[in-house]
């Protein structure tokens, strides 16, 4: 099993948690644990590429390396 985490950056709360099977990759459900306020997104070296997925490519997010 694997926990996916959404946190605010600024008060270091999570709001968001997918739970998955251990072989789901880290992109896979990345959008689920975005909210509609989130204005910068990041992510350790499981996101890298994520800009180029359908779901994100016209997203108004960054996605700061």
């Amino acid at each position: 099993m694997k926990r996916h985490m959404g946190v605010d950056a600024g008060s270091g709360y999570v709001h968001s948690l997918e739970t998955t099977a251990a072989n789901v990759h880290d992109i896979t459900v990345a959008t689920r644990l975005i909210r509609e306020d989130d204005e910068v997104v990041y992510g350790d070296s499981g996101y890298i590429g994520i800009e180029k997925r359908e779901e994100v490519k016209n997203s108004p997010l960054r996605w700061p390396r």
